[in-house]
């Protein structure tokens, strides 16, 4: 009696192990195809609360925030050990939630790059991009850093469109390429330039590449700051020298150094007359668009198209929409 006991109890735990097992397979297996898809809703919220967890007062906060309906406790451990470095079978690719890029597949880092995975980086720029953009136009992104935008136009023009994805740091470059090879079912249609956009062909000096989101061609006040020389072309020679495709759009975020760019395309916007959505960082660079722009017979709008700007005061540090009239 007491062997079959003994026996009993050895099977049913041989049989909660091996149901233990199927269940540790099957999660495996969901990681590995998870891999290749979009982020799941309770990885979305999981990862959101474990950024905000840094800075909850409380203990009882924070159990609250990590105990949400839409937050999986085991799941978010998970991401918390393996943290936003490891591989892709281990930590998916991040797919970003909403907004032009929705779907695309990003490698991020959450402390400082959330916004992406979101999708909420500069909606109203995204909501112009989408607005303006259609399917087979030729598209440049002028200051493409990780290619999060990138990316979003690839997917609005589709694969009878193309885009060009200009930027002049190393770091940058990689980044956008291994975030193109992890859509290559969007990315087809994308050309990535290693150089920066400005009026001169050959090499000038980028400041600030300590931050690969701000570095720029306009010189500090302040000569002490880091610089270093980079690749550069003009739009123009781009499109008339090289025989690329000429734009129907251009997106441009460089930091200060949009007059340089617009005056590196002038026969673009002479002859091609593509849209311009531009970020302005600055009276001076402000100016220079005013100058560039409205030589060229453009009016610059607000992003929605409910303004005109009429000086270059109005625009000094915000995002604009540059038609011909």
């Amino acid at each position: 009696m007491a062997e079959t006991r003994a026996f009993g109890n050895g099977g049913r735990k041989g049989t909660a192990f091996g149901l233990l097992g199927v269940i540790l397979l099957v999660a495996g297996l969901l990681r590995v195809w998870g891999a290749s898809g979009d982020l799941w809703l309770d990885e979305i919220t999981s990862l959101n609360h474990l950024a905000m967890a840094r800075s909850l007062p409380s203990l009882d906060t924070w159990l609250a925030l990590f105990f949400h309906d839409n937050t999986h406790p085991l799941n978010t451990l998970y991401l918390a050990a393996v943290g936003p470095g490891a591989g892709p079978l281990a930590y998916r690719a991040l797919s970003v939630a909403a907004g032009i890029a929705a779907g695309v597949r990003l490698q991020l880092d959450l402390k400082t790059e959330k916004y992406y995975w979101l999708g909420t980086h500069e909606a109203a720029v995204q909501q112009a991009l989408a607005r303006e953009t259609k399917p087979g136009m030729t598209v440049y992104d002028v200051g493409a850093h990780l290619g999060f935008f990138t990316l979003g136009l690839a997917r609005l023009v589709g694969a009878g469109g193309r885009v060009a994805a200009f930027d002049p740091l190393p770091e940058n470059i990689c980044a956008l390429r291994a975030n193109l090879a992890l859509n290559l079912e969007r990315a087809g249609n994308v050309q990535v330039v290693q150089a920066a956009v400005a009026n001169v062909s050959g090499r000038v000096r980028l400041y600030g590449g300590s931050d690969p989101s701000r570095a720029r061609l306009a010189p500090p006040p302040a000569s002490s700051e880091d610089s270093q020389g980079v690749a550069s072309l003009t739009l123009d020679e781009f499109v008339f020298h090289f025989g690329e495709p000429a734009p129907q759009l251009v997106k441009l975020d460089v930091e200060g150094a949009e007059g340089m760019a617009l005056r590196g395309a002038r026969r673009v916007l002479r002859e091609i007359k593509p849209a311009w959505i531009l970020e302005v960082h600055g009276a001076a660079a402000a100016q220079a668009v005013w100058e560039e722009l409205r030589c060229a017979d453009y009016k610059l709008l607000s992003l929605n198209r409910a303004r005109e700007f009429q000086a270059p005061e109005e625009f000094t540090r915000s995002h604009l929409l540059a038609v011909p009239r």
